[in-house]
């Protein structure tokens, strides 16, 4: 008994002269599902290595995946000869995402390590200090809405009298949204907010000072809730390049070789005894 395969040569010479054609969609949508891939890839990893407060700013939606985690900004396309798929994260990923601030994502910084340093006109570093009590409850939690700069209002006294706030921009001891500038603040000036709290510019435990909070009547009762420094260390904890070269090794080969077969499965072949 013999078996033998035949397909049929017209249709087969058909398929040549699209081979060109048919081989540029396969390698573009191999690209396309292993930058998807890479995509989810990198949203694990950083799960993994870093404390996630805005799930939807890093990873974006189900239906819209990508944020500064890792956000495709550009897939291969066959027909304008598009053969590669670009994602970006961090600052970039921030920036075409269409949001005007981007001076406070640091997430890039991971990959290398570096510094946070102080935003624009501020000479030192809020930290907000976690656990029982204080402006965060672990380092995955939002802040306390109640000591955030906004929520403790904290605003400039001499004595028992609130100092105004001149109109108009940001001036001499004030920053963004009226929160202090340290440095600027005046002599004789007390620091006072919402909540108990105050901001002292120095003390002895503390030179660089930071913002408290009352929590009692005598003058000992107080905590620390937010720290300033003069720069926060970032260390090398992101892997962001090492994930997407394990995950381009792992997926494309596979990826590209199911487009392959796919368009193959469209020659007909007849089975002859």
């Amino acid at each position: 008994m013999r078996i033998g395969a035949e397909m049929d040569s017209k249709s087969l010479l058909l398929r040549l002269r699209n081979g060109e054609k048919r081989l540029a969609y396969a390698t573009a949508n191999a690209l396309r599902n292993t930058a998807l891939k890479i995509q989810q890839d990198e949203f694990a990893s950083t799960r993994g290595r870093l404390s996630i407060r805005e799930p939807g700013l890093f990873f974006g939606s189900a239906a819209k995946p990508g944020g500064v985690a890792a956000k495709i900004v550009k897939f291969p396309n066959a027909t304008k000869g598009t053969m590669y798929a670009q994602i970006v994260a961090g600052k970039e990923a921030v920036e075409r995402m269409g949001a005007r601030q981007v001076q406070g994502v640091i997430y890039g910084q991971f990959e290398r390590g570096g510094v946070k340093l102080p935003l624009r006109g501020r000479p030192r570093v809020g930290v907000a200090l976690t656990g029982s009590g204080r402006a965060r409850s672990s380092m995955a939690a939002k802040l306390d809405p109640n000591m955030t700069w906004k929520g403790m209002g904290l605003a400039a006294h001499v004595g028992s009298k609130k100092v105004k706030r001149p109109s108009g921009k940001a001036e001499r001891g004030f920053g963004a949204e009226g929160s202090p500038v340290p440095e600027f603040s005046l002599e004789g000036v007390r620091w006072l907010g919402r909540h108990g709290t105050f901001m002292l510019l120095k003390t002895k435990k503390h030179p660089l000072g930071g913002v408290f909070q009352r929590t009692g009547s005598d003058r000992g009762d107080i905590r620390m809730i937010w720290k300033f420094q003069p720069e926060v260390k970032l260390d090398k904890r992101l892997e962001f390049f090492t994930t997407a070269k394990a995950s381009w090794a792992r997926w494309y080969r596979e990826e590209f070789e199911k487009q392959v077969l796919a368009s193959l499965t469209h020659n007909r072949f007849n089975f002859v005894r």
